[in-house]
């Protein structure tokens, strides 16, 4: 198994080992922070309990980080805290059931691409982009989602101060403001929460072009490649799925190589939609 699938894999077995872990309940959302470092993950205690599935996943969760040591990294700042074996990250798993509740996001899908992304980390941050936070939103990405779902979580006045100009581009004023909604991508259970808003707004379209419901691979693709990508990634699937991936998603391949180059060979739509669906199941 390549070894993004493999990161696919445990990031799930993480999410369902997390069903047993002692953790509080979800409260209200934390104050969004603009500190320099990240804070230190604590050490989960782990029930003993359970059906033989449970302590499988409890299992899967703590060998977490040995299998996962060659799985595909974002370019991302040197301090970026590493998963531990021993420790499980309780804040993301616990914004990820928030943004299940409150967005009814696929804890599955939102898992596996947080891990794609950031590796969990809610402060991690792209060398090459404005990519930040958890879900890795770009600065337009994020005054987008804030804009369109801030209201219904809290943000109502930031979403109100984010304008749209008549070149299209979104704008806020004073620039201190906008400093402290960017800032906002730090705080993973927003993260989570937007990125699910964003996907069930999405899928929609998205369905109606496919003819069918939305698979998780399917939601996958739309968070990685955006609206627009998604749809030409999948409309080369059903139409030319032995077309080189990086002929489809262009520049977008070269920081992610490992979904679309394997032992130097370009892997086709089709492989690469197929080594995605298989990890997610």
């Amino acid at each position: 198994m390549p070894s993004f699938a493999r990161g696919f894999m445990s990031a799930r077995g993480m999410l369902l080992g997390c069903l047993v872990l002692t953790t509080a309940q979800a409260g209200p959302l934390a104050p969004p922070t603009e500190a320099a470092h990240p804070r230190p993950e604590p050490t989960v205690r782990i029930k003993k309990h359970g059906s033989a599935h449970a302590r499988r996943s409890v299992k899967a969760a703590h060998s977490f980080h040995n299998r996962n040591r060659a799985a595909p990294r974002r370019q991302t700042d040197a301090n970026r805290a590493e998963v531990n074996r021993a420790d499980v990250n309780r804040e993301v798993m616990r914004a990820i059931r928030v943004a299940e509740r409150k967005a009814k996001a696929d804890p599955a899908v939102l898992t596996v691409i947080a891990w794609q992304e950031s590796r969990f980390d809610p402060k991690a941050r792209n060398q090459h982009s404005s990519a930040r936070g958890l879900l890795q939103f770009t600065t337009v990405t994020w005054l987008t989602v804030v804009r369109d779902f801030g209201a219904r979580h809290g943000l109502a006045r930031y979403a109100a101060a984010i304008k749209t100009g008549r070149d299209g581009r979104l704008t806020v004023t004073p620039h201190a403001l906008r400093r402290k909604i960017l800032a906002l991508r730090d705080n993973p259970e927003l993260a989570a929460i937007m990125a699910a808003e964003r996907l069930q707004q999405e899928r929609g379209a998205l369905e109606a072009q496919l003819g069918r419901p939305a698979r998780p691979a399917d939601l996958y693709m739309l968070h990685f490649l955006g609206p627009t990508g998604a749809r030409e990634f999948l409309t080369a699937l059903a139409r030319s799925p032995n077309k080189p991936s990086i002929d489809v998603v262009g520049r977008v391949a070269e920081p992610n190589r490992s979904l679309f180059i394997r032992d130097g060979h370009v892997l086709t739509v089709a492989d690469t939609y197929n080594m995605i669906e298989a990890a997610l199941r």
